[in-house]
């Protein structure tokens, strides 16, 4: 049997969850602003035009904002709820969906060898290849520049960030390793 690793996405991390009760919490002055100020404006809104097209404006800006807060918050925990595939690991290589990547797929085949690298408490997978500039070949201009200054900063042209995973990175990069070195005996 194939030995693989599948992670779902963690959407509903700490931040996540303190954000979306503020985020509903900060509703409730805008929703009270559109309330109090609405309801006796009355014939005195036409009197002070300006006043009425600022508390126009004012009131605009207060329902796009409840619009976005909301969206926000039910983008989160519809994110949490499909757990959509975050890492795949299998015989063919790597395959990121987390977004922060250049690279969504990273193949074995390509790769030298892979460590595991600590920076500023952030733990990262790196991929040393065996040929970088033929690798590099199948990129834009943008996504080569990016990895080139990746590269300056300590990492390697390709690399996966572990910390939106969720796993502990030592477990996580023994049972990659296993996997690269199975494909490797092949």
């Amino acid at each position: 049997m194939e030995e693989k690793i599948i992670i779902r996405k963690k959407v509903l991390d700490k931040r996540s969850l303190k954000l979306i009760p503020g985020s509903v919490l900060f509703c409730i002055p805008l929703l009270w602003f559109l309330w109090y100020f609405w309801k006796d404006m009355g014939d005195f809104a036409w009197r002070a035009l300006p006043l009425y097209l600022l508390l126009l404006l004012f009131s605009t800006l207060a329902v796009l904002c409840i619009i976005v807060i909301l969206w926000f918050a039910i983008t989160i925990i519809r994110g949490a709820t499909k757990g959509e595939i975050a890492l795949l690991a299998d015989a063919e290589g790597v395959h990121s969906y987390l977004g922060t990547m250049s690279v969504e797929f990273i193949p074995w085949k390509a790769v030298e060898r892979i460590y595991l690298n600590c920076i500023d408490d952030s733990w990262f997978i790196e991929f040393v290849f065996q040929d970088e500039n033929k690798y590099l070949r199948n990129f834009s201009k943008r996504q080569k520049r990016e990895m080139r200054m990746e590269k300056e900063k300590g990492h390697q042209l390709v690399y996966l960030p572990l910390e939106k995973l969720g796993e502990d990175p030592e477990v996580l990069f023994s049972k990659m390793e296993k996997i690269f070195e199975k494909v490797r005996q092949k």
